[in-house]
């Protein structure tokens, strides 16, 4: 138990708690990928890498949400004109994480009904796929949002859940 308490704090302080000292250079990597991001073209892979890689380094929960919802509609943009695309487990891993991603920013805006709506979406694709780290992030977010609704044994079922897969 002690294991996924620490890596929950872990998770947190890396992902979600940035340093004062290090909100101007964060700025810098946000305009640096935005920069980047204008001279891709939105049918390219690599916009949505950009993508997921701005909604990171989000410096709010506004961001993070705006950034999502932009690399879903892309990736979902990609798969509908090219349906046969050969980067197929690509898109859907970049699509994977932009729910993800979208359910971390709900969390903080306490919308659990959304929270696990896009969380089941992320988990179904992570799951036929075998993206572990995506999985391992969702039940880390599930694990949250129990936790705050008091459910501490279904909480640390998905904490479990997430290191199993962590550790694999």
């Amino acid at each position: 138990m002690k294991k996924i308490f620490l890596l929950l704090v872990i998770n947190v302080i890396t992902h979600f708690i940035a340093p004062y000292s290090a909100k101007a250079q964060t700025q810098k990597l946000i305009d640096s990928l935005s920069n980047v991001l204008k001279k891709q073209s939105p049918n390219d892979i690599a916009y949505g890498r950009t993508l997921v890689s701005l909604a990171h380094a989000a410096e709010n929960v506004d961001s993070c949400s705006v950034y999502s919802d932009r690399l879903i509609v892309c990736v979902q943009q990609q798969l509908k004109t090219n349906p046969k695309n050969v980067a197929m487990a690509e898109l859907q891993e970049l699509l994977a994480e932009g729910y993800t991603q979208k359910a971390t920013a709900l969390a903080y805006q306490n919308d659990d009904k959304k929270v696990i709506e896009y969380i089941e979406k992320s988990q179904k694709i992570a799951q036929k796929y075998r993206f572990t780290n995506i999985e391992a992030l969702n039940y880390l977010t599930l694990g949250a949002v129990m936790f705050n609704q008091g459910e501490t044994d279904n909480a640390f079922k998905y904490y479990r859940n997430a290191l199993g897969l962590f550790t694999e």
